[in-house]
């Protein structure tokens, strides 16, 4: 089993750690994903992670992936590696049509779940006062 590189991705500053999964938009091969702060009161951020050219994604909820895996490198923050098992099963199950593009795996580690995400575009975030 190999073991990959996860680099933490350099998001935008004053990201919490209490962050749970609110919704996602699947448009177009744009992918939007809806992570609210927790707390009780109106004040609460919402953050909005946007994805352009998204080719695949999943959501597991973190209960479900229990076993330690060598890809996930801690079970919370936001994570990213251009070589993983995902990708290598992800390029097997497309016959290799991606061979040459610049293929991005991002991990979203957040309370209740793990949200990973293949694009060939950089992920885009931003603070929102929408509460879906």
């Amino acid at each position: 089993m190999e073991t990959y590189i996860f680099k933490k991705w350099e998001t935008i500053i004053g990201i919490p750690n209490n962050l749970y999964f609110l919704s996602l938009s699947d448009k177009y091969g744009s992918l939007t994903i809806f992570l609210k702060e927790l707390g009780d009161d109106e004040n609460t951020k919402c953050l909005k992670i946007e994805f352009k050219h998204t080719l695949m994604y999943r959501v597991t909820p973190e209960s479900s992936r229990i076993l330690p895996t060598n890809e996930i490198p801690a079970y919370n923050g936001f994570w990213i590696t251009k070589q993983s098992d995902l990708l290598n099963w992800f390029n097997k199950e497309s016959a290799g049509i991606y061979d040459d593009a610049d293929l991005i795996h991002y991990t979203i580690c957040n309370l209740d779940n793990i949200i990973e995400v293949i694009t060939t575009a950089n992920g885009i975030l931003s603070w929102t006062d929408v509460d879906l």
